[in-house]
């Protein structure tokens, strides 16, 4: 049985969902660090929020911001640290530009693909697949669950 591991989550979008994981690029490490020193396992990083309504940031864009962050998470506890960073993003072009970053896991909040499973495949990195029900801009047009539980699991099962 795998023991629970704590993920502290740092959001580097102004719009996130909560807004006591949002973090700019002047604080990001220092809450990363706090985290960490609190016994945090991993730091789950996004760049866009997928809050319901919120607005698609580019690829580059969010490069742009994790980039910034996992080089000054790097140099702050060495290039090995950065497997202890968790990616969050929807967008393929995000996950294959942080996972030659360095960085040890890719949470999927896209709800999966053929080519990401090929990428995650073909790198070895960890991989967390998120259920998703649309986009941000969809996902509370109308959203039904009979049974959440057993769909949602019905979900996740067939995109493995």
């Amino acid at each position: 049985m795998k023991i629970p591991e704590l993920w502290g989550v740092v959001n580097l979008t102004p719009d996130s969902f909560y807004g006591g994981s949002r973090a700019d690029s002047v604080n990001a490490l220092a809450r990363a660090e706090q985290m960490l020193a609190h016994g945090a396992h991993a730091i789950d990083i996004g760049a866009e929020s997928t809050r319901p309504g919120a607005i698609a940031v580019s690829a580059a864009e969010q490069i742009e911001r994790l980039t910034a962050f996992t080089h000054d998470f790097s140099r702050a506890f060495g290039k090995d640290a950065l497997r202890r960073i968790s990616i969050d993003t929807r967008d393929i072009r995000v996950m294959r530009h942080m996972i030659d970053c360095g960085v040890g896991v890719i949470n999927d909040v896209s709800g999966g693909s053929i080519e990401i499973y090929r990428l995650i495949a073909d790198t070895g990195v960890d991989y967390v697949l998120m259920h998703t029900q649309g986009t941000p801009q969809t996902m509370q047009i109308a959203p039904h669950y009979a049974d959440v539980v057993t769909e949602v699991r019905s979900y996740l099962e067939v995109q493995t």
